[in-house]
């Protein structure tokens, strides 16, 4: 018996044989795309170097070219908000703008990122948060935020000058993780080391 449902001739409970093959292929793209878009960036291979996926919304450092430690971030409620590009961290400070760390938007750790329209590292930087659930979501203002003790890590990790990239990612993954938001709770650690 032969029908036509959804405008695809189906025989039975079998796709027409015109349709196996791209079926099979676009199987294997998203196949291929979903495993792509796990693997984490390559590196340059400098001695340090920070790479942030904004589309995982996870930082990266790798030493020598090797990964040494993953975290869990918070970047730009919209994809314009953080620049990508390859910068370098320009400016440290420990509890930056002065108060209690957990009462500062900033945290305890300021590390100010070089772009072109800052190049002192005031405008954009990876820090702390005084919003911890913020972490993992698609949240600021174009910084990229940290947990505390992740900040306090990093900042001991790095210095001025470090390379920082900041790359999309796989842009489908961001519009997914904006639409249905992130994992509820992970069992993953936040720290690799």
């Amino acid at each position: 018996m032969r029908s036509v449902c959804g405008g695809i001739l189906v025989s039975g409970d079998t796709l027409h044989p015109r349709f196996v093959r791209p079926t099979i292929v676009l199987l294997v793209v998203l196949v291929a795309s979903a495993i792509w878009s796990h693997l984490p960036p390559r590196p340059r291979g400098e001695p340090i170097e920070v790479i942030v996926d904004k589309s995982h919304n996870r930082l990266f450092v790798y030493e020598h070219g090797r990964l040494v430690r993953t975290y869990e971030v918070a970047t730009g409620r919209s994809p314009t908000l953080t620049p990508e590009g390859r910068f370098h961290i320009a400016s440290k400070a420990v509890d930056p703008y002065g108060g209690l760390a957990q009462d500062s938007q900033f945290g305890s750790r300021w590390m100010g990122i070089c772009t072109p329209d800052t190049p002192d590292g005031s405008r954009y930087g990876i820090h702390g948060t005084n919003e911890p659930d913020s972490i993992g979501k698609y949240a600021s203002a174009g910084c990229i935020r940290m947990h505390t003790q992740d900040i306090e890590e990093l900042f001991l990790l790095v210095d001025v000058g470090t390379p920082v990239e900041i790359i999309a990612g796989n842009p489908l993954a961001w519009v997914i993780r904006k639409t249905f938001g992130p994992k509820a709770e992970s069992s993953e650690n936040r720290t690799t080391r």
